[in-house]
């Protein structure tokens, strides 16, 4: 493919459909002539990060490993920010831990941003992790919107980005933030990820399940393996068990504190009924 600017690129990636195959994104991607820039923070040393994992009901987690990133070789489909036989931890980024919470429940919770979604038992475990060191962060956001990243808007993507830079960040944060149906509709903002992450140590971004105005703190964090190796710290896990029923939200059975025991090592003991 012959070199191509920003808004042809955005105008042949609107055109891929699920019959489109993956290197024809990859194709489009690698022909932008001058590369892809795209404005970075860092996520600084002392950070909470909050990611939640839904647990089998009869499964009982015995390692940190397990509440970590899905190991490589187990990532066999397209998600937000990973390609296949490739992976990463999705966290959350807060203002403060209830909010990080609840933004991580609603990331794996349909019954927390969807009225009609189907009555069911959950058990789900909401970890907490603290940066060792700052890491650099690719910032994808809607440079147009009113969005939960403003501050970063204001700061680099009205001041800095050309127009048509613009218009792709604009496509990007608009992937990122879709709803989607079937696996492969996450190829582009996936195979984006992965193009970011060989110069990022982490990818920020809106998330699309946290709805609630209140929640405008909460965003979205993807980090590579290797940071996650390198500059995350397992701080504590909290385990919550809720049933959900329409017409009366959801009904807390049991919560449970882990506990440390040495190593890779925890488990898990009950707490009174409180989140």
């Amino acid at each position: 493919m012959n070199k191509i600017n920003l808004v042809e690129a955005v105008e042949l990636l609107s055109q891929i459909t699920n019959d489109n195959q993956s290197e024809e994104i990859w194709d489009i991607f690698s022909s932008i002539n001058g590369g892809l820039l795209f404005p970075s923070d860092y996520l600084l040393k002392g950070g909470i990060l909050y990611r939640a994992s839904i647990i089998e009901p009869n499964e009982n987690i015995t390692s940190i490993d397990r509440l970590s990133y899905k190991p490589a070789h187990l990532n066999t489909s397209y998600l937000r920010a990973s390609t296949p036989n490739n992976t990463m931890f999705y966290g959350i980024s807060a203002n403060d831990s209830t909010n990080g919470l609840i933004g991580a429940l609603g990331e794996v919770c349909e019954c927390l941003r969807n009225p009609n979604a189907e009555e069911k038992y959950y058990k789900v475990i909401i970890s907490e992790w603290e940066l060792k060191c700052d890491i650099s962060t690719a910032v994808i956001c809607d440079v147009y919107g009113d969005n939960r990243c403003h501050e970063i808007r204001d700061l680099y993507y009205q001041t800095i980005l050309t127009e048509e830079q613009k218009i792709f960040a604009k496509f990007i944060s608009d992937e990122f933030k879709k709803e989607v149906k079937q696996e492969r509709e996450y190829r582009i903002s996936a195979i984006f990820a992965e193009i970011l992450t060989k110069k990022y140590a982490s990818i920020t971004y809106e998330s699309t399940k946290a709805i609630d105005s209140r929640l405008k703190d909460v965003l979205c964090v993807a980090l590579t393996p290797e940071t996650v190796d390198n500059c995350l710290e397992f701080r504590s896990a909290k385990q919550i068990e809720f049933d959900y029923k329409k017409g009366i939200e959801c009904i807390l059975k049991k919560t449970k504190e882990a506990k440390c025991l040495g190593g890779n090592k925890i488990a898990f003991y009950s707490t009174p009924l409180e989140v």
